[in-house]
């Protein structure tokens, strides 16, 4: 992965609230992968899948189960990486029962 500096624009504003010189690609890799799943554009996704494969992106969604995925990312993601459906049902299911902080679910 590239030194932030050399990120496309679209990539670095997601990283707003860090400064670049304080990531490091190698060691930040899964905080960088998470944070563009999350929330990047088709031209973040897009820069993220030329840097990492398909299966890194799939062993990421699953060993953290889906978690801080918006459930409609979670089935392009199933569509696009070829995530089992019923094991992404199971994660946006979970997700409902119990949301992220922020996300409601409160009172």
């Amino acid at each position: 992965m590239p030194a932030p500096n050399l990120w496309p624009p679209e990539v670095r504003r997601l990283f707003w609230d860090r400064k670049p010189a304080s990531l490091q690609p190698g060691v930040h890799r899964s905080f960088v992968i998470q944070r563009v799943l999350c929330s990047g554009g088709l031209g973040a996704l897009r820069w993220l899948r030329s840097l990492a494969s398909d299966e890194e992106l799939r062993r990421h969604l699953e060993a953290r189960e889906g978690r801080e995925v918006d459930p409609r990312r979670l089935r392009y993601f199933e569509l696009v990486l070829g995530l089992p459906r019923a094991e992404v049902t199971a994660w946006i299911r979970r997700q409902r029962r119990s949301p992220a902080p922020g996300r409601g679910g409160g009172t």
